[in-house]
């Protein structure tokens, strides 16, 4: 089992941003403003 690094965001457009160059993908997880989640659920 691998431990799956969060990418950490300031804000909910940062994210946008990064899904959108493509940095993160469905099943990353991702922090936003202290709120942790996996994308794509």
């Amino acid at each position: 089992f691998q431990e799956t690094p969060t990418t950490e965001f300031a804000s909910q457009l940062d994210l946008d941003d990064a899904i959108a160059r493509g940095d993160v993908s469905s099943g990353d997880r991702v922090s936003v403003g202290g709120q942790t989640g996996t994308l794509g659920r």
